[in-house]
């Protein structure tokens, strides 16, 4: 059984990319370290943890009790790093805890400022296929901190008032994480 799980769950935009090929890349020196980092490759984290967050109908989740076995096999520590996590509600949290057994879990939260967040959200959209400039994606006026929600991006405006700002959205996904491992 591992010693401790450290568990990174984001916030998303906030250099999680960067960190997670950090972590594969250097897997071996990690494993020779005494530290695990669970899958063959990042996008088994992935697939395992979306198996954990919504399971398939019937209750079936291969994938994630293919990683839970992993880790809990695992001796010193175990590194998780995988933002959708982040936003769970307390129901899933504690279900994610608990399938990790009685190691101690510590919870790491990334944050970027809004302005850097909203720049990377931009650059998501160009690498996904979009074409529209930053004038295009975000319409001239006042700067991003002096916008209102009304002005901002179409794809922003279902983001909800009290998740617009980063620390309160980084408040409320620690408030909801810190109960869970204490």
């Amino acid at each position: 059984m591992a010693e401790r799980v450290v568990l990174h769950v984001g916030t998303m935009k906030s250099g999680t990319s960067y960190l997670q090929a950090l972590l594969f890349a250097d897997k071996p020196r990690l494993a020779e370290a005494g530290v695990l980092v669970p899958g063959a490759v990042w996008a088994d984290q992935a697939r395992a943890v979306r198996q954990a967050l919504a399971p398939r109908r019937g209750g079936s989740r291969p994938r994630w009790t293919a990683f839970v076995e992993e880790v809990r096999a695992a001796s010193g520590t175990v590194v998780i790093s995988m933002e959708y996590l982040g936003p769970s509600n307390p129901g899933t949290i504690a279900t994610v805890l608990e399938a990790l057994g009685p190691s101690e879990v510590r919870v790491v939260v990334t944050a970027r400022d809004l302005n850097r967040t909203l720049v990377s959200m931009w650059q998501e959209t160009i690498q996904n296929g979009r074409t529209w400039t930053w004038s295009g994606w975000w319409p001239t006026g006042p700067a991003p901190s002096e916008r209102t929600m009304s002005s901002w991006p179409p794809c922003l405006h279902r983001v909800r008032p009290r998740r617009s700002s980063p620390s309160g959205s980084r408040r409320r996904r620690v408030s909801t994480w810190t109960p869970a491992v204490r």
